[in-house]
């Protein structure tokens, strides 16, 4: 392999050579870094959903049949249920994160940016 010998051909080498695959590498994996952390996000919020339900149901039953048991496993499906609405949040956070970064990327290739989405989590009382 022949070194270059002028500034010239050194910079269109370190370009063409490292950092072009460098930015090729780094579009890519923010896509997919963005896409994982959004769906892990919508996972993690549909999941939390459920274990709220299930925690109304459980206590509400535990009324019903005076068990503590039942009692216990409402408030242990809403304790879940609020981890994963934190997590959830932190999902989409990483995942805008991620879109910010990529478009800082995109923007010193002058390519138009990606819509950056914000998924936050809707909490109950903000939904009708």
């Amino acid at each position: 392999m022949e070194h270059p010998t002028t500034g010239t051909d050194l910079k269109n080498r370190i370009i063409n050579d490292l950092i072009q695959p460098s930015i090729y590498s780094d579009v890519k994996s923010g896509l997919r870094a963005r896409a994982c952390w959004n769906n892990a996000g919508h996972v993690m919020e549909t999941t939390s959903r459920l274990f709220m339900a299930a925690s109304g149901v459980l206590s509400f039953a535990s009324g019903f049949y005076k068990n503590m048991s039942l009692a216990f496993a409402a408030g242990t499906a809403s304790t879940i249920s609020l981890a994963l609405i934190q997590f959830a949040s932190y999902c989409f956070r990483e995942s805008k994160h991620n879109s910010e970064d990529l478009n800082a990327i995109l923007d010193s290739v002058k390519i138009e940016p990606i819509p950056v989405m914000d998924d936050s989590p809707a909490t109950p009382s903000s939904s009708s």
